[in-house]
């Protein structure tokens, strides 16, 4: 009987990308260049992506032309269009009034990002693939007013306020709003050894000094969100491969290889 149902659970996986309708396009700005992140779904559903750093994008779905395909993007005005066909390419407008625009991270509630009382530093998918560091983490050493000690080959702390160490308690690293420091550590962040892998990365946003008033009183030296890519917009199979070698007098030149998968499928029903 088990047996049997893990058999009708692989056919019904199975199925959902045999019947699936692909389509896949390109997204742009009114001077033909790509927009990256740009939120594409079809309306009424979670099924949905993000466009990559060519503003391309993809969608996998068992729902039957025509349905509604919703465009939308920060500063710029939202597109629904009837899709029925394969490809489905969009040139996004920007948006003449941005007064109501807002900053999630930066405060627990909805607030003006000209009346934030705080800067926000952030790494997104592009300036990540661009950096020539090792992980994304030591691209984080580039952002302002950010000092990074490096306690071993794997452990590295932040600091983005008053006097750096090891040991930096009052900087606070949370992960999809979850705190990652351990318990075992007296409470400060070990870097990104209980992190997530680069490639799950959505972006990386730093709030450089004191932050207690909003996230309490071991937030005065600053705080950081790594946020994770949603199954729901980043869908499909992605892998990445990083190498490179070290060179040294002592050690001699040693390769690096660092290979990565992911991959992710939203059901609109199970």
């Amino acid at each position: 009987m088990r047996f049997f149902q893990k058999f009708l659970i692989f056919v019904i996986f199975l199925l959902s990308f045999t019947l699936a309708e692909n389509v896949e396009g390109r997204v742009t700005d009114e001077d033909g260049q790509p927009l990256i992140g740009v939120n594409v779904f079809i309306e009424g559903t979670f099924i949905g992506t993000q466009t990559d750093s060519e503003g391309r994008f993809q969608i996998i779905t068992d729902k039957e032309w025509p349905y509604m395909l919703v465009t939308s993007y920060i500063g710029y005005d939202k597109v629904i269009a009837e899709i029925s066909s394969v490809t489905y390419n969009v040139s996004l407008k920007q948006k003449a009034f941005m007064a109501n625009e807002v900053v999630v991270a930066a405060s627990r509630i909805k607030e003006s990002y000209l009346s934030a009382p705080v800067s926000v530093e952030k790494l997104d998918l592009l300036d990540i693939k661009r950096s020539p560091s090792v992980s994304f983490y030591d691209a984080l050493d580039n952002l302002k007013e950010v000092e990074m000690k490096t306690g071993s080959i794997l452990y590295k702390s932040m600091n983005a306020r008053g006097f750096g160490g090891t040991t930096n308690s009052g900087f606070i690293q949370l992960v999809d709003g979850a705190n990652n420091a351990p318990i075992a550590s007296g409470q400060f962040a070990i870097g990104n050894m209980l992190g997530i892998p680069e490639i799950d990365i959505a972006s990386v946003e730093l709030l450089p000094g004191a932050a207690s008033a909003l996230y309490g009183p071991n937030a005065y030296s600053g705080i950081m969100f790594i946020n994770s890519k949603t199954p729901f917009f980043y869908q499909g199979l992605s892998a990445e491969v990083k190498t490179g070698f070290t060179s040294e007098e002592e050690a001699g030149t040693n390769p690096y290889h660092d290979i990565s998968f992911r991959y992710a499928k939203a059901f609109d029903k199970f």
